[in-house]
């Protein structure tokens, strides 16, 4: 959200810098993402400076061209050529030194170059308004007040120049959805650290209303859903440009503007945050506003242009024969206000949020209004706002003539009462502040104080502030005014000591998270819903299985997720785009199903590795992560957590070369690279290997393990044999591990793939695999025959049920 830092001192005489006010904005939780200079010309305007006329004098070669001596402010006056005719000694005047770039109101770029023009030397250009991008005028040189200083940026004498701030506003901080719910807060923190300053509220004082007509009738049919609407009539309006400071201001926060009337909504909206909306008052049939449900099967067309269809679930602003706009979100191409308005309804509502996120959210059309109403506007500023629009429309428009409100409640809204104790806010804050002191903040934030007493205060929330409905949440208003900077950090750090216990999943994921990041992982958390487009690409999705969200706060977001795999390829994509491409990532999360009219989720762990294992350096060869780093990772869990698996091959749709690692005949872990196919949908063009482990299943077997026992470091030693076997090339490894593994399992301590080889020296259609076998006793040493025998019978094993043979 954009806010202009000259708007806020229409309401604070601020003294603060941009720079400093944003800090404060900061601290108390409105987080400024941005500031941006803000300059009502096409160009930035880098490089323009005031510059004092001190001689001028024809040119010897151009009767239309004049010479001047120009103070830029620097002690050393510069000659620049000038064509303009108004150009005179003594004038203040806009120069474009050498180097800047000027940008016209028509898109033109042009440098400034030192150069002669016929024959004089130039050092820059004085400026007329079309060449700075300001307006169209070329008649002559621009003239300023003569007490600015020579050598001052152009930019900051400009009229309508401006700071502007681009906060990251939370979506429960609906309050400050405008200049004066920022100010507001701005205020408090200012007032609390010693600067009283005076708020300066709008009036409506001058609100004056002439009744010759009948106003319009208010038909509320639909009260839970608009408790309260107001509305007047303004005759005799004529639809035009809007003034140059109210354009300014829109434009510095990003709203072009349209005409007048529309221009003066934005602007209250912006300026106190009502949405409002104007109707051309021929196209209310029957004199008479209806806030109803649609009808079945009823439709409109848009201010966008689009047409929509309508259900009985979404609220309609109609006249006696159709509805004129969809309240709250946008208004009715038919009653909108046009060139040949002359009579105008202006509407002033609160809408229940939740029935205006959710006909928004269905249409998928996002509005300013929408974007307020949704998240719960002031309902006691309705009747102020309509006031204070028809008061600006009054003074463009002396003509125009107002009649009397029309206002209808149908429902009372009132506000939350909080008790809290005194040791409570203490104790949440982290250090004890003085009742007066919390008293005072919570004025400041409008809050009344119902009962006070020693120990505790009952206090009642402004009806604006929406998000406040907990005593923790009073808390938190107190501190973000009080300063999070100022709680101290204590000396000592007080703690628990927990004694292990039975495994949790918490404890589960804490160890494994800690093994994944101390080898080079980050974990990643996504939303646990993505697009459908993004899910049909996985082979796993079953779309009949989707849990669908009801009211998705966008299209992203319109299904829960079926697998992490999807997630982690958008992150992946996110980070490779802003050049970070070496990633080895993982991410603790859920997988949701709807299965046979029931719900269902599952934890999942899922690990994704994509381009250098190592980070480049000078001294180190880095190559590209594999799948056999990923492997060795997960065998490092699984040795981690003393669980044994059986490996088997994988058909997972979406992964190429996938392997299982069972337990009792189930998958607890899947890996393998993910397929091109899968990777091009998501624009990545590197190869990327993914594991996802089921964490439930995880979970149960370590609940049924046995607690891991110690044991002596070996007394005897081990005793190595490496067995060269040739095989077809349609045996894999891990047929051959699964074999070896199971023919001993009291002295066969490690199985070990060390070199695999293809060529001329063995038999057309098959591969060597080199192994090395080590075994050992924790009762004695073994002699060469005990392993000899061992060997064997491993050779005959692998001869059976695999075919191999000893390499020659």
């Amino acid at each position: 959200m954009k806010i202009s830092y000259n708007w806020l001192k229409s309401f604070l005489p601020l003294e603060k810098t941009a720079e400093e006010v944003a800090a404060v904005l900061t601290d108390i939780g409105l987080e400024v993402e941005k500031t941006e200079e803000y300059v009502p010309a096409a160009g930035n305007l880098d490089g323009v400076v005031v510059g004092k006329v001190l001689k001028v004098w024809k040119h010897p070669n151009a009767d239309k061209l004049s010479v001047t001596e120009v103070d830029l402010g620097d002690g050393k006056p510069v000659q620049i050529v000038c064509g303009a005719p108004n150009v005179a000694e003594g004038q203040t005047v806009p120069v474009a030194t050498i180097g800047t770039e000027l940008v016209t109101v028509t898109g033109e770029k042009f440098k400034i170059k030192k150069g002669k023009i016929r024959g004089e030397v130039s050092y820059g250009m004085i400026c007329a308004e079309d060449e700075l991008g300001l307006g169209n005028n070329h008649d002559g040189i621009m003239v300023l007040d003569d007490n600015i200083p020579a050598g001052t940026p152009f930019k900051q004498v400009l009229k309508g120049a401006d700071w502007v701030f681009e906060i990251g506003l939370t979506p429960n901080r609906a309050d400050a959805m405008s200049h004066y719910g920022v100010a507001r807060d701005l205020k408090a923190k200012l007032h609390v650290e010693g600067e009283k300053v005076k708020f300066m509220q709008r009036s409506v004082s001058k609100f004056i209303t002439e009744n010759r007509i009948k106003p319009v009738s208010i038909d509320i049919e639909e009260g839970d859903k608009c408790p309260h609407y107001v509305g007047l009539v303004i005759q005799n309006v004529k639809v035009e440009p809007s003034p140059e400071w109210l354009q300014q201001r829109l434009r510095a926060v990003g709203i072009n503007p349209k005409n007048n009337i529309v221009d003066v909504t934005n602007f209250v909206m912006l300026d106190i945050g009502q949405p409002m909306h104007a109707f051309d008052l021929q196209e209310i049939k029957g004199n008479k506003i209806i806030v109803r449900n649609a009808r079945k099967g009823e439709k409109i067309l848009a201010l966008d242009g689009e047409e929509y269809s309508l259900t009985p679930e979404d609220l309609v602003i109609a006249n006696e024969s159709e509805a004129m706009a969809i309240a709250g979100v946008i208004g009715g191409q038919k009653s909108a206000i046009d060139p040949d308005t002359t009579d105008i309804f202006l509407e002033s509502a609160y809408f229940d949020p939740v029935t205006v996120r959710r006909t928004a959210k269905r249409l998928g059309i996002q509005t300013d209004s929408s974007f307020r109403f949704e998240r719960g506007v002031d309902p006691e500023i309705t009747t102020f706002a309509i006031k204070w629009a028809a008061i600006l429309i009054k003074e463009m428009l002396p003509d125009a003539m107002i009649t009397a409100i029309t206002e209808e409640e149908a429902k009372e809204l009132k506000p939350v009462q909080i008790g809290l104790s005194y040791e409570y806010i203490n104790r949440i804050i982290g250090e004890e502040l003085h009742p007066n002191k919390i008293k005072e903040i919570l004025t400041q934030l409008d809050f009344r104080i119902l009962h006070d007493s020693k120990e505790s205060l009952h206090v009642e929330a402004p009806l604006y502030r929406v998000d406040v409905t907990r005593p923790a949440d009073v808390v938190e208003e107190i501190l973000r005014i009080y300063g999070y900077n100022k709680v101290p950090i204590p000396d000592k750090i007080r703690y628990s000591v927990a004694f292990e216990g039975d495994m949790t999943f918490e404890k589960l994921e804490n160890e494994i998270s800690s093994l994944l990041v101390h080898n080079g992982y980050t974990e990643t958390m996504s939303p646990s819903m993505y697009a459908k487009e993004a899910g049909a690409h996985s082979g796993l999705t079953r779309e009949e299985e989707y849990v669908q969200i009801l009211n998705p706060i966008s299209r992203e977001y319109e299904v829960m997720r079926q697998n992490l795999l999807i997630s982690m390829l958008q992150n992946t994509a996110f980070n490779r785009n802003r050049h970070h491409r070496d990633l080895a990532l993982f991410e603790w999360g859920k997988a949701y199903f709807k299965r046979q009219g029931k719900y269902t989720e599952n934890n999942r762990l899922a690990m994704l590795l994509t381009g250098r294992f190592l980070p480049e350096n000078w001294h180190t060869q880095t190559g590209a992560s594999d799948f056999y780093h990923l492997k060795g990772m997960v065998e490092m869990i699984l040795e981690r957590l003393g669980l044994e698996v059986e490996e088997k091959p994988s058909d997972h749709p979406d992964l190429n070369d996938a392997v299982e690692m069972r337990v009792g005949g189930k998958a607890l872990v899947t890996a393998g690279s993910v397929k091109p196919s899968l990777l091009k949908a998501f624009d990545i063009k590197a190869p990327v290997y993914f594991a996802e482990w089921d964490a439930d299943m995880l979970m149960n077997l370590m609940k049924e393990s046995k607690k891991m026992k110690f044991k002596d470091l070996p007394k005897f030693p081990s005793v190595r044999r490496d067995l060269a076997l040739v095989v077809d090339k349609g045996v894999r490894y891990a047929d051959l591990y699964d074999i070896i593994r199971k023919t001993d399992k009291k002295l066969l301590r490690q199985v070990n793939l060390f070199d695999v080889y293809e060529g001329d020296k063995i038999p057309e259609g098959t591969k060597s695999y080199a192994v090395s076998l080590v075994f050992r006793s924790d009762d004695k040493t073994l002699n060469d025959k005990q392993v000899d025998k061992l060997t064997e019978k491993i050779l005959k094993q692998l001869q059976q049920k695999a075919g191999a043979v000893l390499r020659q």
